[in-house]
């Protein structure tokens, strides 16, 4: 954002830290924050996005948040009740949302959400400071908003009030875009920019702003680019990183004022990474099911999916964690690996929805564990437990499903109930009501 940062961890947890004058960061408070503070305890978070004084996310279930200027609420509010969103993108003042069905939305400080045109092959879209841009599914490119620098690309400087088609190309991949300026990859590798150039962030060797798309440079292996204020940062096939513009604060760190081309600033060798090969054998799958290359420290899930009448049967591999049916690893440096799942037939005897094999395992019996028992008393019935990781490994609660580490006091096989009355008892005791 403007002056504050929101980041989303691999657990699906979000966080930020910052300013917070508007409650932008949604902890609840309008304290800044020089480090990071947990956003409510919700771990089902899948994408943010930070505006100047607002901050906009969506969760798993396709929902849409925000909080800060405009939802006057410190702490993320449901915006709507839609749970079909797949993207979105934070302007200073504004929000563009991109929905499952390839329909784009807007909403600013009036709060009401309204459709851009009657489309449905939208694909991605970045937001500006004051200006959109946007990826159709044929590969073309349009943009919409203010042009007083030529942000939009179209060749002129007038601003527009929708969508206009910026060239005839068909071949871009992705785009990005900041204060007054955009920056796009072509699918061959290329990339290009137009717009604002004071300091250089079109990284086309100018200062001289730019209202077409110009080509930056002749290489044809870039990966990803970011755009900031006044600075563009981009990733290379081979891993390298390269920054351009403005270097106030030291944004570009390298140590000099500013730069109108790209220049390397890590190259590929200092980056340490590993290949992770999944294998999932017969009757299920992994996602993803190719080697994935992983750099140092950095994590990767893959999500395993049993065929019908088919149960996770264990996960190995990668010093990796399963938890439901998401395999999670942190990469160690230059030690590839493979992680390796199976799959088991599933059997369930005494129809309590819990597979045999997970009873077995943790009782030796079928009639312990049921819907309504709660063995460790942690207030999760069995059942729940169960389905809450099909390997049996995770209880949601306690992070460790194991019936030698019950509480003292919870007794034989207790239910739900049996414990609710053995707390009444309690009660009743300590006031001197039973004889």
């Amino acid at each position: 954002g403007e002056s504050h940062t929101v980041a989303l961890k691999t657990d699906g947890s979000l966080w930020a830290w910052g300013w917070n004058y508007d409650g932008q960061l949604g902890d609840g408070t309008t304290s800044d924050k020089s480090s990071p503070v947990h956003i409510g305890t919700d771990t089902d978070w899948q994408a943010v996005a930070a505006g100047y004084y607002h901050t906009v996310a969506l969760k798993t279930d396709g929902s849409l948040w925000a909080w800060g200027a405009w939802e006057s609420s410190t702490s993320p509010v449901h915006i709507g009740t839609d749970t079909d969103w797949q993207a979105v993108a934070e302007g200073s003042y504004y929000t563009v949302a991109l929905k499952r069905d390839g329909t784009l939305w807007w909403r600013e400080s009036n709060k009401i959400l309204f459709q851009i045109g009657t489309d449905t092959d939208w694909q991605a879209v970045a937001a500006g400071e004051s200006h959109t841009v946007a990826l159709k599914t044929d590969g073309s490119l349009w943009a919409w908003g203010w042009n007083y620098d030529g942000q939009l690309g179209d060749g002129t400087t007038s601003s527009k009030t929708s969508p206009v088609h910026i060239g005839t190309g068909t071949d871009w991949l992705a785009v990005a875009a900041d204060w007054h300026y955009t920056v796009a990859l072509k699918t061959d590798g290329s990339l290009w920019a137009w717009g604002y150039n004071r300091f250089g962030q079109l990284g086309d060797g100018t200062t001289s702003d730019k209202s077409s798309p110009v080509h930056i440079g002749t290489d044809t292996d870039w990966q990803a680019v970011a755009a900031g204020e006044s600075h563009t940062v981009a990733l290379k096939t081979d891993g390298s990183l390269w920054a351009w513009g403005s270097n106030e604060f030291g944004k570009l760190g390298d140590g000099t004022a500013w730069k109108e081309r790209p220049m390397l600033i890590i190259s590929a060798d200092e980056f340490s990474s590993c290949i992770v090969t999944p294998s999932a054998g017969v009757n299920g799958s992994i996602s993803p099911d190719s080697p994935q290359n992983v750099n140092d420290g950095t994590s990767i899930s893959f999500t395993l999916t049993p065929n019908t009448g088919y149960v996770i049967d264990k996960v190995e591999g990668c010093d990796g964690s399963l938890k439901a049916n998401t395999y999670t690893i942190i990469a160690p440096a230059s030690a590839d690996c493979t992680v390796t799942a199976s799959f088991r037939e599933s059997s369930d005897s005494d129809g309590d929805g819990i597979d045999d094999a997970w009873e077995l395992k943790y009782f030796s019996n079928l009639s312990t564990a049921d819907a309504t028992t709660d063995y460790d008393c942690d207030g999760y019935m069995d059942l729940q437990e169960y389905l809450n990781n099909l390997n049996g490994e995770t209880d949601p609660k306690d992070g460790q499903y194991d019936p030698t580490k019950r509480n003292a006091s919870c007794g034989t096989g207790w239910s739900m109930r049996g414990t609710a009355l053995h707390a009444v008892y309690i009660l009743l005791l300590q006031n001197g009501k039973t004889e």
